[in-house]
């Protein structure tokens, strides 16, 4: 089993949270995701490799305020265990775009939209983690009070 850090960031305005639309690659199935991604060589700690991420994925430069949810996702079909750290953005400049992703990526070139959503317009919507559907908005209005740990996930194989 490989290991991997990756990083996402909760960018938000009066519009509600900045969400990435993907087709998985294996299975065609879309979902939307926070900006983020895996730790690089280049990425000298856990906020370098978010503030990177979130501008490859967005076009906006983030400045980071802190971590607010962690979890763990193995991925059975490509035999990997992710520790994934989320981070709040307490401010950002620039206009979101695709224009920067990096599509020479092994994942980058299903991200296929870009857009403010707020909970209404999620609700129909594949979303991950999941509790962006559940206390994220409640964390949100209260300022994210702690760190949540929020589990180990398990992709089931195709």
């Amino acid at each position: 089993m490989k290991q991997r850090i990756k990083t996402f960031v909760i960018i938000t305005d009066n519009s509600g949270v900045l969400l990435i639309k993907h087709n998985d690659p294996l299975d065609g199935k879309e979902f939307r995701v926070l900006p983020g991604g895996g730790m690089e060589d280049e990425d000298s700690d856990i906020y370098a490799c978010a503030t990177r991420e979130a501008f490859e994925e967005t076009g906006l430069r983030v400045e980071l305020d802190r971590i607010v949810y962690v979890d763990e996702f193995f991925d059975k079909n490509r035999d990997i265990l992710s520790l994934q750290i989320y981070m709040v953005a307490s401010s950002f400049t620039g206009t979101p775009s695709l224009e920067n992703t990096i599509k020479d990526g092994p994942f980058n070139e299903h991200i296929c939209d870009l857009r403010w959503m707020n909970k209404d317009e999620m609700s129909d919507e594949v979303v991950f983690p999941e509790e962006l559907h559940k206390f994220f908005w409640s964390d949100l209005k209260n300022g994210f009070t702690s760190v949540r740990y929020l589990g180990r996930r398990k992709s089931d194989p195709v």
